[in-house]
């Protein structure tokens, strides 16, 4: 398929419905989370149809933003708080195939300097193939497609007691769908963050934008876990669409860890895609503690290119300080 090429599509054109049927379609990249970053990133979504000839094969997904001055494309860009994006395409279409034609489509038509992509099936023998630069990380997945007495089972014995306790506390774990939750959730967060003399790494507006561009689809779950008293003290955000769900933020008030709404509020957010038969739940980056949940660790891969060497070269160094900060503080986020 050497005469592979992508063509950009404008947004009022694209087949939204049919694409996210695709079964490798993820929740990112669907118009809701385009409009979030869009909102939130200043940034130009971008979706493009692979070509074969006359013949369309696939499809991409991504936005163009600013960095330094230069045109990027990302699909994503880390510090989006968005996970895999990337392509969606025919039985058959090779992805490295379809890599080659996006490095000619974001330094060509879309005049970028810089391009970098998180596609889940992406390996980096695809990237050694066509050139690209790889950039290896982790995060863990947990299956969710085994009945509820197996998940239950796969989470470590310390995780089953606590939920067990908080229920017979009379922890409840409710669903949310108002702007005063990203209020709640952010007190808290800036509690976390302070007592490590640190400020959060995303604002209270970015988790607004993304309840708003996605608010009716169903595919944004907010949880409160409350006390008995009915006091909020937890909070999470969720994200999921055909067979994948996401982390997407999560924080609690110190005061009430004894209650371990914590632990019921993931247990509750697992139960609530399972149900709906979501078999795949990537826990947004590996530290230590998320392994209790039953998940297993897995190598995820970053894939990038430019026009210019040292382009490249530039993101290594930030790339670690931010890999040090998150491990140190448990902060997991894409």
């Amino acid at each position: 398929m050497a005469d592979l090429r992508f063509e950009r599509v404008p947004l009022d054109q694209v087949p939204w419905d049919a694409l996210d049927a695709c079964p490798d379609r993820v929740v990112c990249q669907t118009r809701g989370w385009l409009g979030y970053l869009r909102d939130t990133q200043r940034a130009e979504p971008v979706v493009a149809r692979l070509l074969d000839g006359s013949h369309e094969v696939g499809w991409f997904t991504g936005a163009v933003f600013r960095k330094a001055g230069l045109r990027v494309l990302g699909s994503p860009f880390p510090g989006w708080l968005t996970f895999d994006m990337g392509f969606n395409l025919q039985p058959g279409v090779a992805r490295r195939d379809a890599l080659a034609a996006l490095r000619r489509f974001g330094f060509g038509p879309m005049g970028c300097w810089h391009v970098e992509i998180r596609d889940r099936y992406l390996t980096p023998d695809d990237a050694a193939a066509v050139g690209w630069d790889v950039q290896p990380g982790n995060t863990i997945l947990v299956d969710l497609a085994k009945p509820e007495e197996a998940l239950m089972k796969g989470l470590d014995r310390d995780v089953r007691r606590c939920v067990r306790r908080a229920e017979e506390q009379g922890v409840q774990i409710v669903e949310a769908d108002d702007e005063a939750f990203f209020e709640e959730h952010y007190q808290q967060l800036l509690e976390v963050f302070g007592k490590q003399g640190m400020s959060p790494l995303y604002e209270r507006d970015r988790l607004v934008s993304l309840w708003r561009n996605l608010q009716g689809t169903g595919r944004l779950l907010l949880l409160r876990g409350l006390t008995p008293e009915g006091e909020c003290a937890s909070t999470g955000v969720f994200a999921a669409m055909n067979d994948s769900m996401y982390w997407v933020a999560y924080s609690s008030w110190q005061k009430h860890q004894a209650l371990h709404v914590n632990d019921l509020l993931q247990w509750r957010a697992m139960l609530h895609w399972s149900r709906l038969g979501i078999t795949r739940y990537d826990m947004a980056g590996w530290v230590p503690y998320k392994m209790k949940f039953g998940g297993v660790r897995t190598d995820i891969y970053w894939l990038r290119c430019s026009r210019l060497p040292w382009l490249s070269r530039l993101r290594e160094p930030a790339r670690r300080f931010i890999r040090a900060y998150r491990l140190r503080h448990g902060v997991g986020k894409t």
